[in-house]
């Protein structure tokens, strides 16, 4: 609006028209849509392309995959048939084996059938013949004749028996022994035998053979055992020819025969000789070598491993009871064992014998037996593989009038299997006659089970001793005596407890467990866990004797929750099961 002057009136001089502001606009809005439709329709392309990458990418990758796993198929195809056919192969070796197996155990059952047949038919209808013959009283060469015959036979059918307890010998224990004399005296041994067949031999042994150490049980009872099937099929005027040499720490035996009977019957013995199996056990127990040699005539080799002691090497040597003055030297807690046999023997003797339980001593004078017996306190008389010479006779017809109270038990251990042995021991009094083989621990128990019937010695000394203890009322006893009895006291009320032990006992007591082993050891001669042990089984015993409670019950009541371990433990200690011992007291 224009004015001229103050009072003109105001004239239009041009006029402004002011539309909407763009973004105001439907035209800012569709572009504003249209703008994010793009984006979003570009976002949904980009998302959808890489989604399509992504996708191609993992069809690539489970293509490749799908590749490799094939490939790993068919390398276990592959492998799964090579293994198939392997497994094919260990089949048909498997089945080889088992038929191997079978035969071998066939002719081992064959052979066992024979064995019981043999055993059973045989044995009883032998016994009524000997019996018989015993009763022969006006023709004396014919019972003689019977006899020997029916001796034979039933030595024969006991080799199946003994020679089966071959494995039983125990661990190889080795001993310095000089050996060429013991390898003259079997060689003689073997000379001896052949003469009875009219054969001849020939033996050659090397004279630098001396001091070794070698299972010197297990050498002899080889050589015995070889030796008895060659001897036994060598004919008249054949000839043995043995040779022994020392090489390289190794005896080397060779051994040859022209008997056609012996070359006739290898295959019999390799099968069916118990001997010759004996033989095998022992070889690879003291891990030698033999071989038969394929040959017109029998020719059998077979090597043993040694030790050799240099010349300036301390032997061992066998203590013997009349070198020292040994009574006030015996152990109170042993068993004291008399052992008679030759003095080549001591050293096999010693090796079955001896144990943390005995004390050994040793004699091979006949005359000086009776002395040891009336001098020392011993608990049982051991005859090792001695023959019955008039004064060993002697001897025992004059011990047997001594009254049986006073006598020790009497037993009487062979190298060989001799039913004529048995009674001739049986008529001179011997309690017990032991064949080898026999386990080391079979010997101990018999020879424990002997000791324990004889009559109340040893374990009857030691009740009283603890008797003595218990009752007696002195105020003048020394304070070891007073905890001794109170020791005494306290194992005797917790008897029954099976969880009561040496260490409970010192707990109670509250001493160490030094001076309580010490405390035993000198008052009682043993170690606490001996006489808790001790009580116990006199307990048993006396249960066993007097009571009607089962064995499980009489363990229990005894402090043993195992009735097995309180088998073991009675059978261990008494020679006989719980069971057997009560069958024998009723």
């Amino acid at each position: 609006m224009l004015k001229n002057n103050l009072n003109d009136t105001p004239k239009e001089a041009f006029s402004l028209k002011i539309e909407k502001a763009f973004y105001e606009t439907i035209s800012f809005f569709m572009l504003l849509l249209l703008l994010i439709v793009g984006i979003g329709l570009l976002f949904i392309y980009l998302k959808n392309k890489s989604t399509k990458a992504k996708h191609k990418k993992l069809e690539e990758q489970i293509v490749a995959r799908t590749k490799l796993i094939e490939k790993q198929k068919q390398d276990l195809l592959k492998i799964n048939t090579e293994l198939d056919d392997k497994n094919q192969e260990i089949i048909q070796q498997k089945e080889k084996l088992l038929s191997l197996h079978n035969n071998l155990k066939n002719q081992d059952f064959e052979v066992d059938k024979f064995k019981t047949f043999v055993l059973s038919q045989f044995q009883q209808p032998l016994s009524i013949i000997l019996k018989m013959a015993h009763e022969i009283k006006n023709n004396q060469e014919p019972k003689t004749e019977i006899l020997q015959q029916s001796g034979k036979i039933i030595d024969l059918i006991s080799e199946w028996n003994y020679l089966d307890h071959i494995k039983e010998l125990g661990e190889v224990r080795l001993t310095s022994v000089k050996l060429l004399p013991i390898l003259k005296e079997i060689a003689n041994s073997v000379k001896e035998k052949l003469k009875q067949n009219s054969a001849n031999f020939n033996a050659q042994i090397d004279k630098s053979i001396n001091w070794v150490e070698v299972d010197l049980l297990r050498l002899k009872l080889l050589l015995k055992y070889i030796f008895n099937d060659i001897v036994k099929y060598s004919e008249a005027s054949s000839l043995l020819d043995v040779a022994i040499v020392l090489q390289e720490n190794t005896l080397q035996f060779t051994v040859t025969s022209n008997s056609t009977v012996l070359q006739g019957n290898v295959k019999n013995i390799l099968n069916y000789s118990p001997y010759y199996k004996a033989f095998l056990v022992l070889i690879k127990d003291l891990n030698g070598t033999c071989n038969l040699n394929n040959a017109d005539y029998f020719s059998f080799n077979f090597s043993l491993p040694v030790i050799v002691m240099q010349n300036n090497t301390k032997a061992v040597e066998t203590i013997s009871w009349k070198h020292l003055d040994i009574k006030e030297k015996l152990p109170v807690n042993k068993n004291k064992i008399l052992v008679f046999t030759a003095a080549s023997n001591f050293n096999i003797s010693n090796q079955l014998l001896q144990n943390t339980d005995n004390y050994l001593l040793f004699e091979d004078v006949v005359t000086n037996l009776s002395s040891a017996l009336k001098q020392l306190q011993i608990d049982v008389l051991v005859f090792y593989q001695i023959g019955f010479t008039k004064e060993i006779a002697y001897f025992l017809q004059k011990y047997k009038e001594i009254p049986k109270k006073d006598r020790v038990p009497l037993v009487y251990i062979s190298e060989e299997i001799n039913y004529a042995l048995q009674e001739t021991s049986l008529e001179f009094g011997i309690d017990v006659v032991i064949q080898l083989p026999a386990s080391k621990t079979f010997i101990s128990n018999k020879i424990t089970s002997l000791i324990n019937r004889s009559t109340g010695r040893g374990q009857n000394k030691f009740q009283q001793e603890i008797f003595k203890i218990l009752t007696e009322e002195n105020d003048l006893q020394s304070s070891n005596e007073k905890l001794l009895k109170r020791s005494l006291e306290i194992i005797k009320e917790e008897l029954s407890n099976p969880s009561f032990n040496v260490e409970k006992l010192i707990s109670i007591l509250e001493i160490s467990r030094i001076k309580c082993y010490r405390l035993f050891k000198e008052q009682l001669g043993q170690s606490p866990s001996d006489v808790i042990t001790s009580l116990r089984l006199q307990k048993a015993e006396y249960l066993l004797k007097n009571k009607k409670f089962n064995i499980s019950e009489i363990g229990f009541e005894c402090g043993y929750s195992d009735s097995k371990y309180f088998g073991r433990t009675f059978k261990k200690h008494f020679g006989v099961s719980p069971k057997t011992y009560k069958e024998q007291k009723i």
